[in-house]
């Protein structure tokens, strides 16, 4: 598998739980009431903490992918947090 589709599939996985999470539980309501967006911001966080260690590892396709992923998962946020 290209390392830079590996990066992009694994930099899918925490913005997409965290929607699903805020979506289609209660987690938001028992956790944040009220703020959804704290919880998408934090698997934003944790992408980003990621990128990093594929950096340090030297794995630059990898964290290249979950880069791309990251900055699109940011922009639909910030114009989904706009609406």
């Amino acid at each position: 598998m290209n390392k830079f589709v590996k990066g992009m599939a694994i930099g899918v996985l925490a913005p997409t739980l965290a929607f699903l999470l805020v979506k289609y539980t209660s987690l938001e309501q028992a956790i944040l009431p009220g703020k959804p967006h704290v919880i998408i911001a934090l698997a934003l966080l944790i992408n980003l903490i990621g990128v990093r260690f594929q950096f340090k590892k030297g794995q630059l396709e990898v964290g290249r992918g979950w880069m791309l992923v990251t900055f699109v998962s940011m922009l639909l946020y910030f114009y989904l947090l706009k609406k």
